[in-house]
């Protein structure tokens, strides 16, 4: 981000923080921006450096200068706060490709809040990857929905590049529930036109061992979209259509990758080598290809065209943000499909980043600050 108008000074923003990470114990949050390392501040001759050392630096403490946008409740607006000062020390952690996760009842909202909102039960779940070596976590988060009697999903792919097509195909399969097991949720066509169809229920047993997925038995779904959204996370959206299955997307156009790789190994002269080809395109239920240049959002729902113009966006910080998932303010889509789901008119030509969408969080009297 660029720190200063006409200034060297850059920031580094956090698109996100992985839960579990020393980046989250130190207190780093989603839209922090780090302007400053020790005693220096970052600028644009030296960015990329401090970007690689404090993403993958095995060893040392840093102490970090970070501004974070704070609620002025008496200007009604926020502030830019510098004031932050956090200490950071490398350490080892357990992988959560599950980035985020609510869920929002009327227990969130205030006693004095717009009466006429309907009951309502929403799960939220932003994630980066199916990565099936996280299993255990993804199986965990839907036994916390279902518990919770969750009746609506927003599925938030934003930042979700793909992965591994079983652990799609699983999530897929809870979020329709046991009535769609026998129906194809992807096919892979071969060069040479070899087919090789996946379940619901279940993949092919030699690529996917995951099984039945415990099921949501949701009615219809919300999906976040950025240019980030592809391959095994558009296959979720692809999948769902082929079987009719209301899915509404919002956001921004996806990125169009209909084809994927099978991975192969050898061994020659003792080293090890690894190819990774695309071999197949993926069909639907429906037989339908997807669309190569990506997913569209509804009509309404585009909150950024991805071109060079910011004034006509929505959303013009969208995929990213300088604050919170569970704070509407600064999480544009998710304030969006909650309103959708409960009635409430969004008024999306009207939001804008830093503070329009406060009227109307007040009014529903959700809290400003994460779910829980």
């Amino acid at each position: 981000s660029v720190f200063e108008s006409g200034a060297d000074y850059i920031g580094l923003t956090l698109a996100y923080v992985y839960p579990g990470s020393p980046a989250e114990a130190a207190g780093l949050r989603r839209g922090d921006t780090i302007y400053q390392v020790g005693n220096s501040r970052i600028t644009r001759s030296d960015y990329q450096r401090y970007m690689q050392e404090l993403f993958y630096s095995p060893k040392g403490t840093y102490q970090l200068g970070v501004a974070r946008y704070e609620i002025n409740e008496a200007a009604q607006k926020y502030d830019l706060n510098l004031n932050h000062t956090i200490e950071i020390t490398p350490s080892e952690y357990g992988y959560n490709p599950i980035i985020f996760a609510a869920i929002m009842t009327n227990q969130n909202v205030d006693g004095d809040s717009d009466s006429n909102i309907p009951a309502f039960n929403i799960g939220y779940m932003a994630s980066e990857s199916f990565d099936s070596s996280a299993q255990e976590v993804l199986e965990y988060q839907i036994k916390q929905f279902i518990d919770a009697g969750i009746t609506e999903l927003i599925l938030d792919l934003r930042y979700n590049v793909g992965g591994e097509v079983q652990q799609s195909r699983y999530l897929a399969s809870s979020i329709v529930g046991h009535d769609y097991d026998d129906k194809d949720f992807f096919k892979a066509e071969f060069v040479g036109k070899r087919v090789e169809p996946w379940k619901f229920k279940s993949g092919p047993s030699e690529s996917d061992k995951l099984g039945v997925a415990p099921a949501m038995g949701l009615k219809r779904l919300w999906v976040i979209m950025s240019e980030n959204t592809a391959s095994a996370s558009e296959l979720i959206i692809h999948g769902l259509k082929g079987v009719d299955f209301p899915v509404t997307l919002i956001g921004s156009r996806s990125e169009g990758k209909n084809v994927g790789i099978v991975v192969t190994q050898t061994i020659y002269n003792g080293r090890r080598f690894e190819f990774a080809p695309i071999t197949y395109r993926g069909l639907n239920h429906k037989n339908e290809y997807a669309p190569a240049d990506g997913f569209e959002p509804d009509a309404g729902n585009l909150l950024n065209n991805q071109d060079s113009n910011y004034s006509n966006d929505v959303d013009n910080m969208f995929p990213y943000s300088f604050g919170d998932w569970g704070n509407f303010d600064f999480n544009i889509a998710l304030y969006c499909c909650v309103c959708d789901i409960i009635g409430e008119e969004s008024v999306l030509a009207e939001v804008e980043v830093l503070g329009a969408a406060v009227d109307a969080l007040r009014r529903m009297g959700l809290p400003k600050d994460d779910f829980r």
